[in-house]
């Protein structure tokens, strides 16, 4: 948004958009600030049972903190909460360098009327030295929830190449292949 011109007037909507599809952090800090900051996020979340899903405030940021923090159960779980209009742009992230990375689909077959194997609803993130990935993946038999996390990675830029982005596929293309599958399951684990 930075490059944007200045008298530029988005919705919440198209803000939630760019925060998902290109993970543009100053749409995702409007955003916050729009809906009542990191607090708002926390106090969700805790009502949703989740409690290790946490935004980090303004200030800890600002120190040096990371943006969020979550355990996998947690940040999986939340998954299980998505309206359709989650799952809409969630189907449109472009990042697919961990989980789906294997898989038969494509961000932009929805858009083109395709219907894809398996359908990918997933939020990749970066922190200095991290790589998480999470979605909820669906095919006509079955859906099931991934959150993988990664910590002392290479560097402060993670690359497709890279060993934790590499893992995440094999697991998703793993979790496919036992899941996808009317045999493999018809509920979300």
């Amino acid at each position: 948004m930075r490059y944007l011109s200045a008298e530029i007037s988005l919705s919440l909507d198209d803000l939630a958009w760019l925060m998902i599809i290109v993970s543009d952090n100053v749409a995702t800090a409007l955003l916050l600030l729009e809906i009542g900051g990191p607090e708002a996020v926390n106090k969700t979340m805790a009502d949703l049972g989740l409690p290790t899903g946490r935004l980090s405030s303004f200030e800890e940021m600002w120190e040096g903190a990371p943006f969020g923090t979550a355990t996998p159960r947690d940040l999986a779980e939340a998954y299980v909460h998505l309206d359709e209009r989650c799952r809409e742009k969630l189907a449109r992230q472009q990042d697919l360098i961990g989980l789906p990375r294997l898989l038969e689909q494509s961000p932009y077959a929805v858009d083109l009327g395709f219907t894809m194997p398996v359908r990918v609803f997933n939020k990749t993130g970066v922190g200095p030295t991290t790589f998480i990935d999470s979605g909820l993946f669906e095919t006509d038999s079955a859906r099931w929830v991934v959150a993988a996390m990664a910590s002392e990675q290479p560097g402060p830029t993670i690359r497709p190449d890279d060993p934790a982005p590499s893992a995440f596929g094999e697991i998703g293309n793993f979790l496919y292949r036992a899941w996808h599958s009317p045999a493999g399951g018809d509920g979300i684990s």
